[in-house]
């Protein structure tokens, strides 16, 4: 029994724990270059643990190497395209802690790939916000001079801020991602929580969620101040 344990202790180990992160990021790749049903995806989570739970910096780069390609082809065509898997990468990195690793909500590599891919697909509506915000706003000074950005009491650069505002009290990504099917997609809880199982449990979820974001902004004095000018 016990030479069982030993063995088995030591097979686990081979599996990541006692690798250097350059063995671990090899195994990775090779590992990802395997069929999906032969796949051993031990190596990839572990270097993800060290780089996300452990805050190893030689393994965020490993990680970033690992998975630029795929974050790239999930953006598709958006200007500052580098920037942009930089800030998705930023803001992946940023959600995640030891806690939420153990908490059970990422069991597999394919549910924290998943998580990856809507902070991507964010981004992108992020910006294609932004342009389409700077568009209209184009048109607008062009046709009506620059008086348009203080016909509600704020200027350009105020404009930007309050943007900025409302982004920092929303700081959690599925909050966001919840807001975004929500209002500009017009998703019922239901089929968000169908749609991004990985990321809720049920529609009850979603609509907590959805109560307490909304909450949040009505009751924040500063963005009352900026709404009642």
């Amino acid at each position: 029994m016990e030479t069982s344990c030993v063995g088995e202790t030591r097979a686990m180990l081979a599996h990541g724990e006692n690798l250097t992160v350059t063995e671990l990021a090899a195994r990775c790749r090779s590992e990802t270059d395997r069929p999906a049903t032969q796949r051993d995806e031990r190596f990839c989570l572990e270097l993800l643990r060290r780089a996300l739970a452990a805050g190893d910096a030689q393994a965020w780069a490993a990680v970033y190497a690992q998975y630029h390609a795929l974050v790239r082809h999930w953006l598709g065509r958006v200007n500052d395209a580098e920037d942009l898997v930089q800030e998705t990468f930023a803001r992946f990195r940023q959600a995640f802690s030891a806690e939420r690793l153990a908490s059970g909500r990422f069991p597999t590599l394919a549910s924290l790939l998943a998580f990856l891919r809507t902070v991507a697909i964010n981004q992108r509506i992020n910006q294609a916000r932004r342009i389409e915000h700077e568009r209209k706003a184009l048109e607008k000074l062009g046709q009506e001079g620059a008086a348009v950005w203080e016909a509600d009491g704020l200027d350009r650069a105020q404009h930007h801020e309050l943007a900025d505002y409302i982004h920092g009290l929303i700081p959690d990504e599925r909050e966001w991602l919840m807001l975004r099917l929500s209002y500009e997609f017009d998703l019922t809880p239901r089929e968000i929580a169908h749609s991004y199982p990985y990321h809720f449990a049920d529609a009850t979820e979603v609509g907590r969620i959805k109560e307490r974001v909304i909450k949040r902004l009505r009751n924040d004095l500063r963005l009352r101040a900026y709404l009642e000018r």
